[in-house]
């Protein structure tokens, strides 16, 4: 009789762990969903309170640990201006003719053009063909 007993309290603890494992299991997929569209909803109200058309940061060049230089474009305007931690401060305005800015279309690339470039150097690796 003691042997019974013995299997029934081993499938027991068994059904236990496999329990716990499905519990794990189930709420790493829950964090990951959620931190999946948590990052999707901020990204996309960032992109909303981003897009300007009268304001647009050109380029920015790091001149210290806290501090860069900014050129920024407001309303057809060029500006140079100086960020830090504390403060921003005017620096100087600059003629557009001086501004050598590339065009909007060639700032914003796809993540499909790089996913694509990646691909197809892997088939060119193993052998496969590409669309270049």
């Amino acid at each position: 009789m003691q042997a019974t007993e013995f299997g029934a309290a081993e499938l027991s603890g068994l059904g236990v762990f496999i329990g716990r494992i499905a519990f794990i299991v189930i709420m790493f997929v829950a964090v990951a969903f959620a931190a999946y569209y948590t990052t999707k909803f901020i990204a996309s109200s960032k992109r909303k309170s981003g897009n300007s058309s009268n304001i647009k940061i050109i380029e920015g060049v790091a001149v210290g640990s806290h501090a860069n230089i900014q050129l920024v474009c407001v309303a057809g305007k060029y500006f140079l201006i100086g960020v830090t931690k504390e403060s921003i401060t005017f620096l100087t305005e600059i003629t557009g003719d001086e501004v050598n800015a590339p065009e909007p279309a060639k700032i914003f690339v796809p993540f499909e053009t790089y996913f694509n470039k990646v691909f197809n150097r892997k088939t060119d690796e193993q052998g496969g063909e590409s669309d270049d």
